[in-house]
Formats: structure tokens, C-alpha cells, sequence
């Protein structure tokens, strides 16, 4: 919450900012390899467009319903997995 807030004020409290984001970024990686495999067996092909064109509007509604702020630094996994 403290980084997406205030990156700034997050460094100034002594928080290892890159640590996290790295972090964050190889989670969000594997999440995202396995949203692929799982979407290519769905369809039973490779194409990059394949069964997941307009998932991002849905995927954002279902944040902002949960109660996430889209500026970041607020929200939860509890209220997203509601809304979805």
C-alpha cells in the first residue's frame, strides 16, 4: 500500500523499494505464464488474440467494484474476488 500511495514517502520510511517492486514484477510474471498456458488449453491454440479480446475492461470493472482505487495505494483481493 505504502509504495503504491507515495513511492517517494515509502523510500523516505525506509522501505527497500526495489526490492518489492522486482518482486512483484517476477510474481506478476508468473501469474501472467500461467493465465497463457491455462488460456491455450482452454482453446487449444496459440494465437495471441485467441478467447481474450475485451478481458481487460472486465478485469478492471471487477477491480473497481471490489473497491480498489485505480489511482493505487487502496483496495484488496477480498472485494475484487466478490465483484468477479
Amino acid at each position: 500500500y505504502a509504495i503504491g500511495g507515495n513511492d517517494t514517502a515509502a523510500r523516505l520510511a525506509g522501505i527497500n523499494i526495489n526490492k518489492y517492486l522486482i518482486a512483484v514484477y517476477a510474481l506478476i510474471g508468473t501469474v501472467a505464464a500461467v493465465a497463457g498456458i491455462l488460456l491455450t488449453a482452454r482453446t487449444g491454440s496459440g494465437q495471441p488474440v485467441s478467447g481474450s479480446e475485451g478481458l481487460e475492461l472486465k478485469a478492471i470493472t471487477a477491480a473497481a467494484l471490489g473497491g480498489a482505487a485505480l489511482k493505487g495505494g487502496k483496495g484488496g483481493i477480498g472485494g475484487t474476488l466478490l465483484a468477479v
